[in-house]
């Protein structure tokens, strides 16, 4: 099972920590996607490029390739298409720390129940660090890293059994 962190803020000593456990669950990793939501344009409580570049640095210094990942929506915003949602990401400041990528390229996948769609970037990555604010949400109650995953990795569901 996933380890879970929380911290209010990233003392030295979650950074050491952090560190460490960085270094060695993606020790051989050529690639990873970090899974984040780069916020609504407005947005003042979503996370800013400032609140992860700790971790993105520390990712630089132990010379693991990352970008920074997140999915269209459904809805119409300027986050419902890959290059809208791209530059309202630049426009934040989310380039100052790394790549970003948002695209709409899925891979077709079966479940027991139904079939569904997988962004192929976290598809071809070898590991996925999720880094997730936590909100009251109108639709679902309370937001996380299932929600981050499942609204910003997948895409629809294509039929059901």
């Amino acid at each position: 099972m996933a380890q879970v962190y929380y911290s209010k803020e990233l003392n030295e000593q979650v950074l050491l920590k952090l560190k460490q456990e960085l270094k060695e669950k993606f020790e051989g990793c050529k690639k990873i996607t970090i899974k984040i939501h780069f916020g609504e344009p407005g947005n003042k409580t979503a996370f800013q490029p400032d609140d992860i570049k700790q971790i993105t640095n520390i990712l630089k210094e132990l010379k693991i390739d990352f970008f920074m990942y997140d999915s269209p929506v459904a809805y119409t915003s300027p986050r419902d298409s890959s290059s809208t949602y791209k530059q309202a990401a630049k426009i934040k400041g989310w380039e100052t720390i790394g790549k970003i990528v948002t695209d709409d390229d899925f891979i077709k996948a079966q479940g027991r129940h139904f079939s569904f769609q997988i962004c192929k970037s976290l598809i071809d990555a070898d590991a996925v660090l999720v880094i997730t604010h936590f909100k009251g949400h109108i639709c679902s109650g309370f937001g996380g890293a299932i929600k981050n995953l499942g609204m910003g990795s997948q895409g629809y569901i294509l039929s059901s059994v």
